[in-house]
């Protein structure tokens, strides 16, 4: 479980990888400005970009559950067994007691 010693550590660990995150996406979003929308996202699944892959390093680097994988396995459950993206029920992130806890946020 990922825990945090205060709120201003749980601070500089989201806002460092808010930056990771911004830099990865928008180094991508720069290298190819030029094309169109639906070129541009058929490259992206062409390269396999994946706009969450800081997220993802940091998760597996630290080897912890995230709430953001958590969620996208429910999603992908709700699409493997023919589930409506209009009708995926909004999943709400419960708030561990212990505030300096806070790995359902990542």
């Amino acid at each position: 479980m990922l825990s945090f010693v205060d709120t201003t550590h749980y601070r500089i660990v989201f806002d460092c990888l808010e930056a990771e995150y911004n830099a990865h996406v928008n180094a991508f979003g720069s290298a190819n400005a030029s094309l169109s929308e639906d070129d541009f996202n058929d490259l992206a699944d062409q390269l396999g970009f994946v706009d969450e892959q800081p997220l993802i390093d940091f998760e597996q680097q630290l080897g912890f559950p995230s709430y953001r994988r958590w969620y996208e396995n429910e999603l992908e459950q709700w699409f493997d067994n023919g589930g409506d993206p209009e009708s995926f029920p909004i999943l709400h992130i419960a708030l561990v007691q212990d505030r300096s806890c806070m790995s359902c946020l990542l």
